[in-house]
């Protein structure tokens, strides 16, 4: 028996590497134990990398190279870096930096809030780049003219983050105990479903009226969580100059076993009667043990 084994049909020559920079400046203000502050932060990243189906002699295909693959037009994978994003994040905090001592406990909080405006002219590396879509196209966002590099970016990023953080210590005898609690609430968002052809939007380009590609916002309802960490140490003998320790931590991950979406898979377009949704959880209640022993 012989079989015919089919040659790779992805190009991965030539490919940089992607990289990210960032720009930052902040501030921060102490007041007896209460510290304030606040930062701004750009990161754009860039060559990051696009996959795209190519005809070796005609260039740039739409859609899938497994559907070309009988075709006449036969094409290959490849991968390029005209990926790029942009990121603004503004960030607001106050915290104690020497505890807060009751009964023998020592209480530590953090409170913090986060701005953060991500831009970026693809979802994910494989989606794959379209004849009718690159970065220079001219695209509809809820009814707005932008180009396709400019559209927010839709399957991760919400916009606002409030964060809070207990950390509460205290000894008796030879051990010491932790208690960590850290909530985390994150505004709805909305991720992008393009319209089918009779529902795109029209604008005036170069003076001429022109469909564009459409994408309406679909919304993803806000997300809460609770962590929480029990910690536990125990001095068990001196050595010299070394203490030995034996510590337990026990995590809890989502406490409330929250339904979190994380992103929704669209199949079809908005206004098709086969447009169906397929949300995907993030993960739900998780239980970790560790065990350790340091000197």
């Amino acid at each position: 028996w012989t079989a015919t084994q089919y040659t790779n049909n992805t190009d991965f020559s030539k490919l940089k590497v992607p990289y990210a920079d960032e720009l930052m400046v902040g501030i921060v203000q102490r007041i007896h134990i209460v510290e304030l502050g606040a930062k701004y932060i750009h990161r754009f990243g860039r060559d990051e990398v696009r996959m795209g189906c190519y005809n070796k002699t005609t260039g740039l295909l739409g859609g899938s190279c497994l559907r070309q693959k009988y075709s006449a037009q036969t094409g290959e994978y490849r991968y390029n870096n005209d990926g790029k994003s942009d990121s603004d994040i503004f960030s607001l905090s106050v915290q104690n930096t020497s505890p807060i001592q009751t009964y023998g406990i020592f209480h530590y909080y953090l409170l913090a809030f986060d701005y953060t405006k991500v831009t970026r002219n693809y979802a994910s590396y494989n989606t794959e780049l379209s004849s009718s879509l690159t970065p220079d196209t001219y695209i509809s966002w809820n009814g707005e003219l932008m180009l396709y590099s400019e559209r927010p970016a839709t399957n991760f990023a919400r916009p606002y983050t409030l964060r809070f953080n207990t950390t509460h210590t205290t000894t008796f005898k030879r051990t010491k105990w932790l208690l960590n609690n850290f909530f985390r609430l994150r505004s709805a968002h909305n991720t992008m479903v393009s319209t089918n052809d009779a529902n795109k939007d029209s604008f005036e380009i170069d003076g001429v009226l022109t469909p564009v590609t459409t994408y309406r916002a679909l919304k993803m309802k806000e997300a809460f969580n609770w962590d929480i960490r029990l910690g536990f140490e125990m001095n068990l003998l001196h050595s010299g100059s070394k203490t030995h320790i034996l510590f337990v931590n026990v995590d809890v991950y989502n406490v409330l076993d929250s339904k979190n979406i994380a992103v929704i898979n669209t199949s079809g377009s908005y206004g098709a009667t086969s447009f169906s949704q397929t949300p995907v959880y993030e993960v739900g209640r998780q239980f970790w043990l560790q065990v350790g022993y340091k000197f």
